[in-house]
């Protein structure tokens, strides 16, 4: 899939979709086991979400190389509206992973931090 600098994307069909929305959640975990907990919910929701968004671009989980409980979380969607608030947040799977992500911050075991963002 082509996600070059022209802020189209490709590789979905012939379509060109401009504008993509995007979010960047950066994630801290306060220890190896919140770390597990948090991998645990999130790899596979984020392959539920592969299998049934299919306009949900990217959905995908860095960890630093430089920070051992530092994370990225990066989604893409075609539109913000119908893709991400209209189907992802929507859905029972991202209620479930949301409540899970939650109850970890609510204890203080990860602290997240998001922005998001229009390709240009």
């Amino acid at each position: 899939m082509d996600t070059g600098c022209d802020g189209n994307v490709e590789g979905m069909g012939e379509e060109k979709v401009e504008k993509v929305f995007n979010l960047l959640v950066q994630a801290t975990f306060k220890d190896e086991e919140a770390e597990k907990d948090f991998k645990d919910a999130f790899i596979p929701y984020a392959k539920w979400v592969t299998e049934n968004e299919p306009n949900t671009v990217m959905y995908t989980l860095m960890k630093s190389d430089k920070r051992p409980l530092f994370y990225n979380i990066i989604e893409r969607y075609r539109d913000k509206d119908r893709d991400f608030v209209g189907t992802h947040r929507s859905s029972a799977q991202f209620q479930a992973f949301r409540s899970q992500l939650k109850a970890l911050q609510d204890e203080g075991r990860a602290a997240l931090e998001g922005e998001s963002y229009v390709d240009v």
